[in-house]
Order: structure tokens, then C-alpha cells, then sequence
């Protein structure tokens, strides 16, 4: 039975949160709609395209499977934090919608 589009997701904030901010829950990555305080409800963006911030560093090519580095707030092309014994794995946000060139601090990302 059909429930619903599944575009947004109803989220109970665990920090205070800005509109346009990166909020992971548990395996998930989305966007929030709204800014918050914790412990408000808002609505988090599933899917869709959003500006996200990048290194600058890399140029990230359109098409391109991109990861959150939740410690560094920022897409990476790498899938986890490189560390010799227990990498970090990095949280999968989507794929470079634009091309977004070295100098670049964001990047188009289509999440979902």
C-alpha cells in the first residue's frame, strides 16, 4: 500500500541546524528544509539536486559517485579517510550533478 513519495523525511533535529545543512541519519544522507533548534521537527530533503561544500583541492567531474566526510562537513571523492588500520568509511551522498572545477567550494550533488 502506497504511503508516500518519500521526498522528505520528517526528522526530530539531535543539534541545532541550519536550512541547506548536510544532516546524516544513521545510513542516510539529506539536506534540511528549515533551520532548527534540537528537538524541533523539520522536514529533511531525500532527494533532489543541492549545493553542497567541497575541497578545493579536487575538481569533481559531472557523473562522478561522491561521500560525505562528516568530520570535515564536505563531499570527497574518497570513500573513506585513508587511514592505514581502521579507515573510516565515508557516508555515500550521490553523484556530481555539474562539474564544480578545483577552485570551486561547492559542488551541485544529487542526492537520493
Amino acid at each position: 500500500m502506497f504511503k508516500r513519495k518519500g521526498e522528505n523525511l520528517d526528522y526530530t533535529c539531535t543539534a541545532d541546524v541550519e536550512r541547506g545543512e548536510v544532516v546524516v541519519i544513521n545510513d542516510a544522507l539529506g539536506v534540511a528544509a528549515s533551520t532548527a533548534k534540537k528537538n524541533d521537527v523539520i522536514a529533511v530533503y531525500m532527494t533532489g539536486v543541492f549545493l553542497l561544500p567541497k575541497d578545493t583541492s579536487t575538481e569533481l567531474q559531472q557523473g562522478k559517485k561522491v561521500y560525505w566526510d562528516t568530520a570535515a562537513k564536505k563531499v570527497t571523492v574518497d570513500a573513506n579517510d585513508g587511514a592505514e588500520s581502521n579507515p573510516t568509511a565515508y557516508l555515500e551522498a550521490g553523484i556530481v550533478w555539474e562539474t564544480a572545477l578545483t577552485s570551486a567550494d561547492k559542488v551541485q550533488v544529487k542526492i537520493g
